[in-house]
This record gives structure tokens, sequence and C-alpha cells, in this order.
């Protein structure tokens, strides 16, 4: 998707409502009906509408900073960030195929419910007590961004935290350790992009993807012993 920043940001009354929208959403599992999320979707796109942004074809979703952006490409998709319907099925695949058991995830949201729905033994690890007090029911742990140790495997990683992919290497850096298998969210984006080149080419392979997730696995002489 083709994304431009507008360099126009929301009000702190418009961040504070579009937060509680989001909330109310994300917390919404996408194997219900999705209208909290047209909601939310066109909430945004009529703040950057009121702020004289010109109309384009598709919508305006808005960055962690408040700021709109135009995703022009593709019109909109999911104003999270998180998995679609379609990634989410590949994800689920994976899982059953392949008989995951165990998943660590960076970045708490739409997937830890779904992961949750799957009775998996998962972690997930969130840099922002805000999520952890709203999925207040879920396996979540704060996390400070810095490397952590496990005492045990994970059969599978799922990177799509921290927030902003310029800060996820240490994700990469620490599943590439745990896990068999890694699945990677904004996969193509220029960060995620050298993220992987950097620490999964050469001891994984690229097994699967779908729009922007992609799926690695460890090639078979460098396994778990």
């Amino acid at each position: 998707m083709e994304i431009e920043k507008t360099n126009v940001f929301a009000t702190k009354e418009e961040m504070k409502e579009i937060k509680e929208s989001y909330k109310i959403a994300s917390t919404t599992p996408m194997i219900l009906p999705t209208q909290t999320w047209d909601k939310l979707r066109n909430k945004v796109n009529k703040f950057a509408l009121n702020h004289k942004l010109p109309k384009i074809g598709g919508y305006y979703g808005m960055t962690h900073d408040g700021d709109s952006v135009k995703k022009k490409k593709y019109g909109w998709e999911n104003i999270s960030g998180s998995i679609d319907k379609e990634e989410w099925d590949l994800l689920k695949e994976t899982i059953k195929k392949y008989d995951i058991k165990t998943v660590l995830e960076f970045g708490c949201g739409q997937t830890t419910i779904l992961f949750q729905s799957l009775n998996l033994d998962y972690l997930s690890l969130e840099e922002d007590q805000g999520w952890i007090d709203t999925l207040r029911t879920y396996n979540i742990k704060l996390w400070n961004k810095q490397k952590i140790s496990f005492d045990k495997k994970f059969d599978l990683s799922f990177i799509d935290g921290p927030q902003e992919s310029q800060n996820r290497e240490i994700s990469f850096i620490i599943a590439k350790d745990i896990s068999e298998f890694i699945v990677v969210h904004d996969a193509a984006n220029d960060w995620n992009t050298e993220w992987q080149r950097k620490h999964l080419k050469g001891e994984f392979e690229l097994i699967d993807s779908i729009k922007t997730l992609f799926v690695w696995r460890r090639k078979w002489h460098l396994k778990f012993q």
C-alpha cells in the first residue's frame, strides 16, 4: 500500500476520541462483524477532511503521533495495522499445518485475542501499559524493548511490535534464537525488509506469504535438537 504523510495533525480531543474507538475495535475479534472498524475508519477519515485535506480515492489513516496519512493505492484496509482476515487465515493455517502449540508475540492486539481463541500457550510482550490494561485478561507482559531470555523455546514467534518498524530489530534478534517459525507482519516495509535480510535470510527460509504477512521457517539442518 502506498502511504504518504500529510503533516496534518489531529487535535488532542480528536486523538482521545480515536484512541477510545481504537481500543473498542481492537478488542473485537476479526471473526466477528467489523462494524467497529468501519466506524473507526470513517471517523479518522472525517477528521482528516475536517482539517481541509482533499478527498482521495481511498481513506485517510493516522500515525501514532496523530499525523494523517493518505492510503491511496488500495484504499482503506485496516486502520489498526492489525492483520486482516486473509492474513489471519494464513496464520491459522500455518498453526494447524505445523501443529504449533506455543507462541511468543511481539506487540499485543488483535492477534492476542485470536491466539487465545485457539487455546495456544502464548505470551505477548508489550511496551504500552495502556494496551495491557485494555487486554488485562490475556497473557501479556510489560516489555522494555530490551533483550530478554527464556528458559524454553517457542514453536512460533509473531512479530508485530514494538510500535514503528524501525524499533523491531530486537524482536528479530530474540525470535531467531528461540523459534522454528517466525511470522512477520508489515513484512514488506523498508525497515522490516532490512531486519529480515539481516537476521532471517540464511538461517530461515520463506515458506509462505500473503499481502504483508511473511512466514519463515528455520532451515532443516539448523533446527533445534
